[in-house]
């Protein structure tokens, strides 16, 4: 994986051995990851890929049937996923690769294998896991994980056992607070403040007729976090959020952990809430059912806080 070579290709491409290739998001362009076009190349991809990936399964039949781009954040980053079948057992396995422009996939795959080693593998059974890490490839500035399968957060928690999926999201919270990853990266009050005094007036001028009601906001916000007492600083998540979680048959998976840091031990279940409030007011539909959910995720969280700390 230490040489990558050659171009990209284009949207919808089959290769000579029958490789489909797409790239809707016309990723292999990307002037500010032009290291990117590579990852999606098919013989490229093969010739790097497929050695790691056959020996992270212990099969050598595993073969690159197709590579799509799913997600493109145009000079920032993007999300490819790799679909290899194995031919002699007929299964089919997804990788999902994720590329930055800045030099972030070391620290991000390493922090995903802390997570797994620590009991966030498949066989938790708390039922609690992260999609697992298979390799990192440096110079595509790359790095793969599995690909699980099961409900976003948000069609578990609309699903008829939503409640069961409330439980798990606070409980995930609670175990990624215990699992004392180690990182420079703290998140305070002060910090979550600042991001609002920025971003709330931006608002304001985009909506004159509602800028008076946002600084009501923002006042009311900086209010209450004075209100809250300091809480030791344990790890959390920092954007948890219905789409940050896969569920499937009483097993939660937590996504994305570029932002993983230490701070308040409530930010990532307020957070969580935040959505499910905000998600109430557009679809009034769901509003009775996020609304008790809510409270579902904030009393387990409580409860079990509390246990720990009598504990």
């Amino acid at each position: 994986l230490d040489q990558v070579e050659g171009a990209g290709r284009s949207r919808s491409r089959q290769h000579a051995s029958q490789l489909l290739v797409d790239d809707p998001f016309g990723v292999a362009q990307d002037e500010k990851m032009p290291f990117a076009a590579a990852a999606i190349d098919p013989s490229l991809a093969e010739r790097h890929l497929l050695p790691v990936v056959q020996q992270a399964f212990q099969d050598d039949s595993l073969a690159l049937r197709s590579i799509r781009t799913v997600r493109h954040k145009r000079g920032r980053r993007c999300l490819v996923e790799y679909t290899f079948e194995s031919q002699r057992f007929g299964t089919e396995t997804k990788l999902l690769g994720k590329i930055h422009a800045k030099k972030k996939h070391n620290h991000s795959f390493r922090l995903q294998q802390e997570l797994w080693k620590s009991g966030f593998d498949y066989d938790s059974t708390d039922r609690v896991s992260v999609p697992r890490p298979i390799a990192r490839v440096d110079p595509w500035q790359m790095w793969l994980q599995e690909h699980v399968a099961g409900q976003n957060g948000w069609d578990a928690l609309s699903g008829l056992n939503g409640a069961t999926a409330a439980v798990l999201i606070a409980d995930a919270a609670l175990k990624l607070q215990r699992a004392d990853i180690l990182t420079d990266r703290v998140h305070t009050m002060e910090d979550e403040l600042r991001l609002l005094e920025d971003k709330l007036p931006q608002v304001a001028r985009t909506m004159p007729r509602h800028a008076s009601r946002i600084r009501e906001v923002l006042k009311a916000c900086q209010a209450l976090a004075a209100t809250i007492p300091e809480s030791p600083h344990l790890g959390i998540h920092r954007d948890y959020y219905p789409d940050q979680v896969i569920v499937d048959h009483g097993r939660i998976y937590i996504l994305d952990h570029d932002l993983y840091g230490v701070g308040n031990t409530s930010l990532d279940i307020g957070n969580f809430c935040g959505h499910l409030i905000e998600r109430s007011i557009r679809h009034k539909r769901h509003r009775e059912k996020f609304l008790s959910l809510q409270q579902t995720i904030v009393d387990r969280f409580a409860s079990r806080s509390e246990e720990r700390r009598v504990g």
